[in-house]
């Protein structure tokens, strides 16, 4: 089977998380036998990075609402058989031919359904309306909902779950929203983020050294602020530890050194211990230089998940909702509550700097839990990782049952001929999908009987988190 993924991957501006995430989904649908071709932005490949050998252009849209709700309008007229209602050198047309040739669409994680980054929500919306027009099953894994949600993201972010076959959310608040949004959905769970399986050292022997990646948005802070507090804290923990400290930026354009690498000379150049200064590496390198530090400080999602996986105790730094929501939701994952800190109980607001009484006593406990922690994380680390590996394998099974399917249909309609219709994929289905019963009919493609529908494989092909995490209906 030729599955199409699609992740944010291939960008300007390189992310390691988003980056890991894709080499992570794609080594598991090649382990268990399938063809990958990655949905990719074609702008650049990182550092030293290549072109895929085949890949798909990504159905970008643009940033502003007006704007993504007329392309997204124009692409469903397409859809309908109107093909003059967006030009032909839309790319469009270009992805709609590449799909026909792959069998399936995974949609990889991540954290980008939310009006933060809405153009992404409607993006993977298009691309899945494509899909279902074309009686390809869709697949959504590991992926992050809201919380912060305009009425029209909503409702894309609703529709784009009704044209899935399989959904996966990477947190509690994630599946909480997933449920309301699509409450007669036969098959949406609580997964982990989908990069735990990215094939990494994870017990790569540990320097004393803290690793810090920090993101370069202040908001709702000032920059100053900002870099005073995390230059003071990150001082006073290398203070406690007598170690080293590195900074790892995870999200930079490699040709344009901006993004986390220019606040991490800010911050380091208000620091009084010196610090190593690193550009945007590879996802995998980037990944083991934390594995291989006994401390990690960030404000970014991924390296919280890296530390767990590693061992390596994570002092994790929140500025608003929507990070806190993921990362707390990851380290709830793991068996962990209440473990990030917001910058707001750090933030002196009289002065804008570091309130030292709670820094002490956030900086005193992660030291203090240093031992436990780490071996907390690693107790559960195998059984975490085994259930990941179970979660693709039902991503599989799904799409393997569709494809079954189709293939069934593909014969009767050939025994049949003049049964099929002459114009196949002429329409597409209403914006809305219709009201489903507990087992809905999608296509003929994607429709699994009631004994292999993904709601009722057997207890040992379920994907679950050990409580107290468990949110699988």
């Amino acid at each position: 089977m030729r599955v199409a993924l699609l992740c944010n991957v291939d960008q300007a501006v390189y992310r390691v998380g988003d980056e890991a995430i894709g080499i992570a989904s794609a080594a598991q649908l090649r382990q268990r036998g399938h063809e990958v071709v990655m949905i990719s932005r074609q702008e650049k490949y990182g550092p030293g990075g290549q072109p895929h050998a085949e890949s798909i252009p990504a159905l970008t849209f643009p940033w502003p609402l007006d704007e993504r709700d007329r392309y997204l309008a124009e692409i469903r007229k397409v859809l309908s058989g109107n093909h003059v209602a967006l030009p032909a050198k839309d790319k469009l047309f270009k992805i709609m031919n590449q799909l026909r040739g792959v069998d399936a669409l995974v949609i990889g994680g991540g954290g980008s359904l939310n009006s933060n980054f809405g153009w992404l929500v409607y993006e993977r919306l298009a691309t899945a309306l494509v899909a279902s027009f074309l009686d390809i099953p869709v697949v959504l894994s590991g992926q992050s909902l809201g919380p912060f949600l305009l009425l029209s993201d909503r409702a894309a972010l609703k529709e784009l779950l009704e044209l899935c076959q399989l959904v996966g959310v990477r947190d509690a608040d994630s599946y909480r929203l997933a449920t309301q949004l699509c409450p007669e959905h036969p098959a949406i769970f609580q997964t982990l983020d989908d990069a735990v399986l990215l094939d990494a050292d994870w017990d790569h022997p540990k320097a004393n050294r803290i690793s810090v990646t920090l993101g370069d948005n202040a908001e709702p802070f000032t920059e100053h602020d900002y870099v005073s507090i995390m230059a003071a804290l990150i001082d006073g923990l290398a203070q406690r530890t007598d170690a080293e400290v590195e900074f790892v930026p995870h999200m930079a354009d490699p040709d344009r050194p901006r993004s986390d690498v220019r606040i991490h000379k800010l911050v380091a150049a208000q620091m009084s211990h010196q610090a190593t200064l690193l550009p945007i590496e590879q996802a995998v390198d980037a990944t083991t230089r934390l594995a291989a530090s006994r401390w990690a400080l960030t404000t970014r999602f991924h390296p919280v998940v890296f530390g767990l996986l590693s061992g390596t105790p994570v002092l994790p730094i929140t500025l608003g909702r929507y990070a806190r929501s993921r990362v707390d939701g990851a380290l709830a994952n793991w068996g962990r509550s209440n473990a990030s800190v917001p910058l707001a109980a750090l933030w002196d607001p009289a002065t804008g700097a570091l309130r030292a009484d709670v820094a002490d006593a956030v900086l005193d406990a992660l030291v203090a839990g240093a031992d436990a922690e780490r071996s907390a994380a690693l107790a559960v680390r195998a059984e975490r990782l085994d259930a990941a590996g179970r979660w693709w394998d039902q991503v599989v099974a799904v799409l393997d049952e569709a494809s079954d399917t189709a293939d069934d249909s593909d014969r009767a309609d050939a025994s049949n001929p003049a049964e099929a219709p002459a114009m196949p994929h002429t329409t597409l289905p209403p914006p809305t999908a219709p009201p489903r019963s507990a087992d809905p009919p999608r296509s003929t493609r994607s429709t699994a009987s009631p004994a292999t529908s993904p709601r009722r494989l057997p207890p040992s092909a379920m994907h679950r988190l050990p409580a107290p995490t468990a949110r699988w209906r």
